[in-house]
């Protein structure tokens, strides 16, 4: 997009050109890491309750994380978004006593 400013001051005429540049926001992925100690049906559960997964979907994103050490949340989202799901399921583990962590990647 370009704006065009002509400012005319006395018997001189200036033209500015500005040119926008506008950026798509980028998008971010949640990742659940792998604990021994988070049981693996309540990270079904989460999965399930915050990311739309179904029973099946989240028992295979389950045991991915399990075997892989960590597994990316398919849905990627602006960071405001990704990072309100991550808190959200952080709180939750935290209220029913479970270490699980979960960060925000830049896809």
């Amino acid at each position: 997009m370009e704006n065009i400013q002509i400012m005319i001051q006395d018997d001189l005429q200036v033209e500015e050109r500005v040119k926008q540049v506008v950026k798509e926001p980028g998008k971010y992925a949640v990742v659940y890491l792998n604990d021994e100690q988070t049981p693996m049906e309540f990270v079904i559960t989460t999965l399930i309750k915050h990311f739309q997964y179904t029973k099946e979907q989240a028992t295979k994103m389950t045991k991915t994380i399990h075997e892989d050490g960590k597994g990316v949340v398919v849905a990627l989202y602006n960071f405001e978004i990704a990072e309100q799901k991550a808190t959200e399921v952080k709180v939750e583990a935290l209220q029913n006593g479970h270490p699980l962590e979960i960060k925000v990647e830049s896809a």
